[in-house]
């Protein structure tokens, strides 16, 4: 079998021969499905534990050339190993459970830095840690208690700072 070139790999190929017309199909467009996938196959069926190496030698000198992931299929679907989960689902599961946590602990997440993306913000030289863009998502505060809290907080430096300024403006007044 003449190997085939990249683009032609999922293109049927009509073939007209002088009797009639006729439609060829690659391999993998077949009813059979891939050759080199079917041996993988046959060869688990019979010995459900072989490893690659010993099927992609088989394979070679049958002519097919095997990849570990016509390895991996065949294993699947003959049920030999379980489907895992896939990379996203993991990231996603990850993330999710990051994000409660923080949210579990308000006043530490209020004191540390942190990125639009919720990561810790990164130092930039004798600064210190670069002020975050935007806030996150849930504000740093989680509860109406802790929006009463900094509230109250915000109050007490308001008056602190007009105490402040009288003092000034009467030292200001007396000179």
């Amino acid at each position: 079998m003449a190997p085939r070139r990249a683009d032609e790999a999922f293109i049927p190929q009509i073939v007209l021969a002088p009797e009639r017309a006729q439609v060829r199909y690659p391999p993998l467009m077949t009813k059979q499905g891939n050759p080199a996938f079917e041996f993988v196959k046959a060869q688990l069926a019979k010995k459900p534990g072989t490893p690659y190496a010993e099927i992609a030698e088989a394979a070679k000198a049958k002519g097919f050339k095997i990849y570990p992931i016509i390895y991996g299929r065949a294993q699947l679907l003959l049920g030999h190993v379980k489907p895992g989960k896939s990379a996203a689902k993991k990231k996603a599961a990850k993330k999710k459970a990051a994000r409660a946590a923080a949210a579990a602990k308000p006043a530490e997440a209020a004191r540390t830095p942190t990125t639009s993306k919720g990561r810790k913000a990164k130092k930039t030289g004798k600064r210190g840690p670069r002020a975050a863009a935007s806030a996150p998502a849930s504000g740093g505060l989680v509860g109406i208690d802790s929006i009463i809290s900094h509230v109250r907080s915000l109050e007490r430096e308001r008056e602190e700072l007009r105490n402040v300024l009288s003092k000034i403006v009467a030292l200001l007044d007396g000179v």
